[in-house]
């Protein structure tokens, strides 16, 4: 019917084959989703969908980056007369593409965090490929420090707070959202680039600029870092919240330079796109110079650059 091959663990196959099997739920359904579309819409009340899962949902159409509207009326005139009550364009989430608003935490969504295993929160009030919220909450202190207060009233589990390296003030945010009510902060997250396409003449991205990351920002994350480790401890020892360190760490020597800036710990991410094995292996690297050096423990060299 719709001379395209649907796999049978899509979505709209399985509701197909519940509507032929006449179960007796197809009349009652309202909203039909992912198990991730399914948290989101817990946590947010928003009934949206990234385009890569909506893929697994129903067919797409590349044009629109959107459901296959001449699809939708197919399945529609297959279904007419059954229970199904509501149409496809009813029941399925909403796509968002990548940098649209998805919805934001609400007071419920939050109070559902504290009833799972997820040991920490990391708030990440400095995405860049973003229109909305975002890194505009990280790029001044009253936003960040609002925004902290937000979460942390909403919260008990341990709160970490993930910074911006493009506001202006770095320290002055760090302190606002420590003050806030953070127990820890990471930092830093991407650099705003942009790329440009050599045949339309226009910006790759629709929301012009994005996230740059990589080996080529580790030299500015590790002093960013240093300039908040150094700020922190100059506070009273019971008023520091621990820093921790990230921005193209890809290898021991990089991870090593972070614990000696004063780091509390690190996140690698880029570079385990390209090299799976890489925390393996700078784990492995960390060992190594601890024993060449006769180090018992991180922190027996964790801050000496300061």
């Amino acid at each position: 019917a719709f001379d395209f091959n649907i796999p049978q663990r899509w979505s709209v196959a399985h509701l197909y084959q519940a509507i032929l099997n006449k179960e007796p739920h197809i009349g009652r359904l309202a909203f039909m989703t992912t198990l991730a579309g399914y948290v989101h819409y817990l946590l947010t009340g928003e009934k949206v969908i990234g385009a890569g899962d909506a893929s697994g949902i129903f067919p797409i159409d590349p044009k629109t980056c959107d459901y296959d509207s001449s699809m939708m009326s197919r399945f529609g005139t297959l279904t007419a007369g059954t229970e199904l009550r509501l149409s496809l364009s009813e029941l399925l989430p909403k796509i968002v593409q990548a940098g649209e608003c998805a919805g934001r935490l609400t007071d419920e969504g939050a109070k559902l965090l504290d009833q799972t295993d997820v040991p920490m929160i990391e708030l990440n009030i400095s995405c860049p490929n973003v229109k909305a919220g975002g890194m505009g909450f990280g790029m001044a202190p009253e936003t960040a420090a609002s925004v902290t207060k937000a979460v942390r009233e909403a919260t008990k589990k341990p709160l970490m707070v993930k910074l911006t390296p493009n506001a202006p003030d770095l320290i002055g945010i760090a302190m606002a959202v420590r003050e806030a009510g953070a127990d820890a902060l990471s930092l830093v997250n991407t650099f705003q680039a942009m790329s440009i396409d050599l045949n339309t003449g226009r910006p790759v991205f629709d929301n012009i600029r994005a996230g740059f990351s990589g080996p080529a920002v580790k030299p500015i994350a590790l002093r960013m870092v240093y300039d908040v480790v150094q700020a922190m401890n100059k506070l009273p020892e019971s008023e520091r919240i621990p820093v921790v360190g990230l921005g193209g760490i890809s290898c021991a020597q990089d991870a090593i330079e972070f614990l000696m800036a004063g780091a509390a710990a690190i996140q690698v991410g880029t570079a385990t796109f390209a090299h799976p094995n890489t925390m393996l292996e700078i784990v492995q690297g960390l060992r190594s110079y601890m024993k060449s050096r006769g180090f018992k423990s991180i922190d027996e060299f964790r801050g000496i650059a300061q």
